[in-house]
């Protein structure tokens, strides 16, 4: 489970010839020329959102921007190429902008962000202000409460950014040593959830299971297995199947847990392939603690939209490896 990422840098280019150097970087460095609300959605880790503004002196690099290029490597490696290249003659000036980075909490973790301001001494700021505002030595510290995987997959995912006079890398080192324990004393109960999922298969594909909800959990970056075993699941009284167990250590409530769990036990044609039994506290969860009051359903309808839900969230990668392993599983069965 990833708490703590690498945003874009920022570069700002003042230069005589906006529409040359907007050229040389789409050409020469496979920049792609965006508006700055698709450019922070689409730039991932080690790539850079790059300026390109007039010479002139009162420019802050933002509002009067020409152009706005993503572009596919980090600010040192563009600058390394550009003077390689011979660009860098076009360029009169250039900036180095704060560096960002981009930190995962729980639902309602305003009292994390509460305790680093204060910490860090910060300014709450929207990101178009943290790039404006922000300088070579400062980080801007956006939150989500999303997986942070390689980006945020929307702006709206973003809920506060954080102005630290303090270098991106110094901030970065200490949120890697202590960001379990902020989130961990940001929490309301002061506790993680530790859970227990057990698989059970009437087909003993118990791999392919395995694997397919063990692709979810890395992808979503739901939390951390504990541990693994055989076990046994008193599904009915006075009977016991042997079940293949996981302890998963989350921050994320059961409840969520059992939807992606429900989505998971059918795949594409509705049919339920396996059993995927959530405990916490020794006490199962129910399918139908799940459903929202007032809501009239079944289970198969419930897992057709927990699916959905789940497949949306998910990367390709993941989905195209979850569907081969159920193509697995159905041709085993036929």
């Amino acid at each position: 489970m990833n708490f703590i990422r690498k945003g874009p840098g920022y570069l700002f280019f003042r230069t005589e010839k906006t529409d040359n150097l907007e050229k040389a970087l789409k050409d020469f460095l496979n920049g792609q020329a965006l508006r700055l609300t698709d450019a922070l959605e689409r730039a991932e880790e080690d790539m850079t959102i790059a300026f390109v503004s007039e010479a002139k002196e009162d420019s802050d690099g933002v509002d009067d921007t020409e152009s706005i290029i993503m572009l596919p490597t980090t600010p040192l490696v563009t600058m390394e190429e550009l003077i390689n290249l011979g660009i860098a003659e076009l360029i009169n000036k250039v900036e180095l902008g704060a560096g960002q980075l981009v930190m995962r909490i729980p639902e309602d973790g305003q009292e994390i962000i509460k305790q680093l301001k204060e910490n860090y001494n910060a300014r709450l700021v929207n990101i178009i202000e943290g790039i404006k505002q922000g300088k070579t030595g400062d980080t801007i510290l956006s939150f989500t409460e999303e997986p942070i995987k390689t980006r945020v997959s929307s702006l709206q995912m973003v809920k506060t950014n954080l102005l630290i006079e303090k270098p991106v890398n110094v901030i970065h080192k200490e949120l890697r040593r202590d960001v379990v324990r902020h989130i961990t004393h940001g929490l309301e109960e002061t506790q993680w959830y530790e859970l227990k999922i057990n698989i059970y298969d009437s087909g003993n594909m118990y791999e392919e299971q395995y694997k397919r909800l063990v692709t979810a959990l890395a992808d979503l970056e739901l939390g951390f297995i504990l541990g693994e075993s055989w076990t046994k699941d008193h599904a009915v009284a006075l009977l016991s199947v042997i079940a293949y167990q996981i302890r998963l250590f989350t921050i994320l409530p059961p409840k969520k847990i059992k939807k992606i769990l429900i989505g998971l036990e059918y795949d594409q044609d509705g049919e339920r392939i396996v059993d995927y039994d959530l405990y916490y506290n020794s006490k199962k969860v129910q399918w139908f603690e799940v459903v929202s009051q007032g809501v009239r359903t079944n289970r198969p309808n419930m897992a057709a939209r927990c699916r959905e839900s789940l497949l949306s969230e998910l990367s390709q990668e993941a989905v195209e490896k979850i569907q081969t392993i159920e193509d697995k599983i159905k041709a085993k069965k036929n």
